[in-house]
């Protein structure tokens, strides 16, 4: 049933059919950890550590107690590189099993994912796995070490951490995904009969590598909002800061809101329906200097404050003006004005001053993965110093770019995927996955493209979840068209997006969206009909 506002929130994370036939556990003694060990001893220097059948409703993990929990069977294996970094899987396996199998993506810079998450937020969690029947599996990718994004640099040599940046950037994926199929196949006494994968966010380009690099793990994909472009996007995150550095002019959060409203109200009627967001794929553009003199509870728009918004909403540029890579959408909370004060162009007061505030993944990109200096002090960057270091970044690092369009051997296998962007997205700008799609596109040709691929592109979408101020796809709306494209042949067309209240989790909007490169037209009615839309 489709959503409408006032729907209860649990829709946004249920996506299976309940009444559909279960699968029960096999022989009690495939829960033994020697019988579990001795079904992949072939896979290298891989051990099940520990098996605990889960029937209290509750775990106790590393961000607190996760709640209402149907009976699962609690695996835990190691796995091991050769240079000795151990990989911790995490496969939880329902006693009422749906015979699939789910791989979950992580965050961030990591591979592992959060135990937590909101009905509202997009990245799923070993719980929603087993609550909607799957036998479920992530990794940490052995990476448990306490410095946020800077765990790339070996303090002992001064270098990359090469094994470990590998296991991060699929390897470990892989292996989770071979290991836990195969004791899934032990524990209940027969293989899944259709296995997925999905991420949003660090997650998201986790899902993309693996289904270009491994794409035989998985049946179906799905990523959301992927940080793909990895080497260009995290340089594109230290644009906003440098520009009010170097500019000597650090914009408030009230005038950047100023900004971002009028850029929305000019554009906001161009698609029939004036809902508060941009409804377009085209990613349009608005001059900022005109609301120079308006007045915000931060003092009137300066010329000052229109040249830095601008300067960041035109992306990264050289010295001579070359463009580098996307900058933040215009439509996007990029000063932190969101539920989850997530932003590139943050501020703050330090010592009465307002100051720009970096996004913490990008300074340690800079200051230890590409200088591999530490204690790197972000405010000593010019315009001229960013200019080679962006170069250094994607020269020395294009391994772990994720920007590879060649999906060959994903579509002679028949894969599924489906890509989804909120055109709002403050962290990571849509344009650069529309790129990444429209060079797949261009490799694989049209026709090929649509049998295999979807990008849907929600209109004032945020990352990651749906407290924007349009809709995007939830976990259980993303999930639903995956499995009834790969199981049933049903390609998605015009899906259900909704928007949710950030305090309560409740659906206060929902619209139809199309496949990109469409676009919904308002021509009357309900606007929370597909009819209701031109789809051109």
């Amino acid at each position: 049933m489709p959503l409408s506002a006032g729907n209860m929130r649990a829709d946004l994370r249920r996506w299976v059919n309940h009444d559909e036939p279960r699968h029960t556990l096999g022989d009690a003694r495939n829960l033994e950890i020697e019988a579990l060990n001795a079904s992949i001893t072939d896979l290298g220097n891989v051990a099940v550590t520990s098996v605990n059948v889960n029937t209290s409703g509750v775990f106790d993990s590393l961000q607190g107690f996760v709640t209402d929990l149907p009976d699962f069977v609690d695996v835990r294996v190691s796995i091991t590189s050769e240079q000795g970094h151990e990989a911790h899987v995490y496969l939880w396996c329902p006693l009422d099993w749906n015979q699939r199998f789910l791989g979950i993506g992580g965050g961030g810079n990591r591979t592992l994912p959060q135990w937590l998450a909101s009905e509202a937020m997009t990245s799923p969690t070993l719980r929603d796995g087993i609550r909607n029947g799957y036998a479920v599996a992530c990794t940490d990718g052995a990476n448990r070490d306490e410095r946020f994004a800077a765990w790339g640099l070996n303090i002992d040599t001064g270098e990359i951490d090469v094994d470990l940046a590998d296991n991060w950037h699929v390897r470990s994926t892989h292996e989770m995904a071979v290991v836990g199929k195969r004791l899934v196949e032990r524990i209940y006494g027969s293989p899944p009969q259709y296995a997925y994968m999905m991420g949003a966010s660090g997650g998201g380009r986790q899902t993309l590598v693996q289904a270009r690099e491994h794409p035989e793990d998985f049946d179906g994909y799905w990523a959301d909002c992927p940080a793909i472009n990895w080497t260009r996007l995290h340089m594109a995150q230290m644009w906003p800061p440098l520009v009010m550095k170097e500019l000597s002019n650090p914009v408030p959060l009230a005038k950047m809101e100023a900004f971002r409203h009028a850029a929305i109200n000019a554009h906001d009627a161009q698609n029939g329906l004036v809902d508060g967001t941009i409804a377009r794929s085209d990613f349009p553009s608005w001059d900022a200097r005109l609301l120079v003199g308006s007045s915000t509870v931060a003092g009137p728009i300066t010329e000052r404050d229109a040249e830095v918004m601008n300067r960041i909403w035109e992306g990264p540029r050289t010295l001579q003006g070359d463009w580098l890579w996307y900058g933040p959408p215009i439509d996007s909370e990029c000063a932190g004005g969101g539920p989850l004060s997530l932003g590139l162009a943050n501020t703050a007061s330090i010592n009465g001053v307002l100051t720009p505030i970096p996004f913490l993944i990008a300074t340690d990109w800079i200051g230890s993965w590409i200088l591999r200096d530490p204690s790197w002090d972000w405010t000593t960057l010019t315009f001229e110093q960013y200019e080679e270091l962006f170069a250094r970044s994607v020269r020395e690092f294009a391994a772990y770019d994720a920007s590879d369009p060649d999906y060959s051997e994903f579509v002679a296998l028949g894969r599924k995927l489906i890509i989804s962007h909120g055109t709002a997205d403050e962290m990571i700008p849509a344009q650069g996955t529309v790129n990444f799609y429209d060079a797949i596109r261009e490799n694989l040709g049209g026709g090929v493209t649509d049998e295999h691929f979807r990008l849907y592109l929600c209109p004032g979408d945020v990352h990651a979840t749906l407290y924007g101020d349009g809709p995007g796809l939830s976990l259980a709306a993303g999930m639903q068209a995956l499995v009834a494209w790969v199981e049933g042949g049903d390609a998605p067309d015009i899906l259900s997006a909704v928007r949710a209240h950030p305090r309560t989790d409740e659906v206060v909007m929902t619209r139809p969206i199309a496949p990109y490169p469409l676009s919904g037209n308002y021509i009357g009615g309900d606007p929370t009909a597909p009819e209701s839309y031109s789809f051109t």
